[in-house]
C-alpha cells in the first residue's frame, strides 16, 4: 500500500516486523487467498485488544486490485474478524472513508498539532518555491 497510498503510508515497515509481532498472542495475521489458485492477494495483520480489533498493517496485491475487488474484500474480511472475535469495535484506520461507511464506519474527526523547534528545511524549501 505504501506505493499507492500517499496519504498515510509513507514508509516502508522492517522485515522483521512480521516475527516480531508473531511472538505475541494478541496479534494475528489474516491471509486473503484467491479461490482459483490460492495466491495471496491480501494480508491483515491486526491486534485484538479486550473489546476492539484493530487491523494494523494491511498489505494489498495490486494486480487484484480491481479485477477481484481486493481491498473491499479486505474491509470486509477486517470487519469480520472483529465480529466473529465479539469485539465491540473494530477500528479501521485513518484513510478510505468512503467505502468504511459501507460498513456503517462512524467518522471521528481528530485534530494534530506539531511543534518544530528546528524550521531550517522547511524554511529553505519555501525560499526555492517562491523563485
Amino acid at each position: 500500500i505504501k506505493k499507492a497510498n500517499f496519504s498515510f503510508n509513507f514508509f516502508d515497515y522492517p522485515s522483521k516486523v512480521i516475527r516480531i509481532l508473531s511472538k505475541y498472542p494478541e496479534w494475528e495475521f489474516v491471509e486473503i487467498r484467491l479461490k482459483k489458485n490460492n495466491v495471496l492477494a491480501g494480508v491483515i495483520m491486526g491486534f485484538a485488544g479486550d473489546n476492539h480489533y484493530t487491523p494494523f498493517i494491511v498489505g494489498l496485491d495490486y494486480d487484484y486490485l480491481n479485477s477481484h475487488h481486493i481491498y473491499k474484500q479486505t474491509m470486509f474480511q477486517m470487519v469480520k474478524r472483529g465480529n466473529d472475535l465479539n469485539k465491540s469495535t473494530v477500528y479501521l484506520g485513518l484513510t478510505a472513508d468512503f467505502e468504511k461507511q459501507k460498513y456503517l464506519a462512524k467518522t471521528i474527526h481528530l485534530n494534530a498539532f506539531v511543534k518544530f523547534e528546528d524550521t531550517y528545511n522547511m524554511e529553505l524549501i519555501e525560499s526555492y518555491s517562491n523563485v
